[in-house]
């Protein structure tokens, strides 16, 4: 399906960018930076069809202010600092009086800025800015890019190809991930927690009880099931292998996704389901759903990770269970 392989590109291509700008920022290396400006400028007027400037063009270090459109009424600011402090100092600049009847809309170009569309903030000279529509970031573009049409979409997609398609992995290490291993045939020892919770979901399923894999060879359908879930497991944990791989000796970034997924489907997992084995099926669906775009494996993960995750956690959280016994 071509949305789906539009998405995914751009997904992964702004999920890197953003994940550079903030890796070169802490260096204290800001050419990125000011690259994005331009980049966002065009990205922008592209996504949203407006006609946006870039206001330094015209005033170097203009006060606040990186981009404007004029036809639409419109004064961004373009920021890798996405606080609260941030956007409230911006706001009280005296310069905004000469913007009153524009619209004030603030762009985070490396953090998710979902908790400051929730708050409330000081707004000294009163200009048009609601937070919930006017702070942008990268899992807000993506919410937009999900709704374009296929020609929109498609347009989007050679867009980010042109201006980021040689831009490879992390930071632009260039390093593709390996295929998964094969799962292995014999259960391994690290396997052994949440498999007893795949077996406890079917046994409620059954209203039997599977007390060993072995048994799963009376029933053929739970047999391929059971494959598939072990399969997903072992490609998780090549996902944590490659995280490693790319000098992430602690596994930081897998720990963080492995979280986000957390924190994503425990709402399900809370749910009522008929028995085990549906709380499973709804949780991978749900896991497979998940918008994650700050983490830099984002772009090398694919569905089997995520579902394998959901066993990585099983492994190691006692609240994430199939059964309520």
């Amino acid at each position: 399906m071509n949305r789906l392989k539009y998405f995914d590109y751009i997904n992964e291509k702004l999920s890197t960018l953003a994940f550079s700008i903030e890796s070169s920022g802490k260096l204290n290396v800001l050419s990125l930076h000011n690259h994005c400006e331009c980049f966002y400028r065009d990205f922008l007027n592209e996504l949203f069809g407006w006609q946006l400037e870039n206001i330094n063009d015209k005033v170097h270090n203009y006060e606040a202010i990186d981009l404007i459109c004029h036809s639409n009424k419109l004064i961004i600011q373009v920021s890798s600092t996405s606080t609260k402090t941030k956007i409230e100092s911006t706001l009280k600049k005296d310069i905004m009086k000469i913007y009153l009847d524009y619209n004030f809309k603030f762009v985070s170009i490396s953090k998710n800025s979902s908790n400051l569309r929730k708050m409330k903030f000081r707004n000294a000279h009163s200009i048009a800015f609601n937070p919930l529509s006017d702070i942008i970031d990268v899992t807000s573009i993506l919410d937009k890019v999900l709704s374009l049409t296929i020609d929109k979409q498609n347009r989007i997609y050679d867009f980010i190809k042109k201006e980021l398609g040689n831009e490879g992995g992390l930071c632009g290490l260039k390093k593709a991930r390996p295929l998964p291993k094969v799962t292995p045939s014999e259960i391994q020892k690290k396997e052994s927690i949440y498999i007893g919770k795949i077996l406890a979901a079917y046994s409620e399923y059954l209203k039997s009880n599977i007390s060993s894999a072995l048994e799963l060879d009376k029933y053929p359908k739970l047999r391929e099931d059971f494959e598939r879930h072990r399969k997903t497991f072992f490609s998780a944990e090549s996902l944590k292998e490659f995280s490693r791989d790319i000098n992430d000796s602690d596994s930081k970034y897998f720990e963080e996704f492995k979280e986000e997924v957390f924190d994503g489907i425990i709402n399900t997992i809370d749910e009522d389901a008929k028995d085990g084995f549906e709380r499973l099926r709804k949780v991978l669906d749900r896991a497979t759903s998940l918008q994650i775009t700050d983490n830099p494996l984002v772009g090398s993960s694919n569905i089997n990770d995520r579902k394998g995750i959901c066993h990585h956690l099983a492994n190691e959280k006692d609240e994430v269970r199939w059964t309520r016994k």
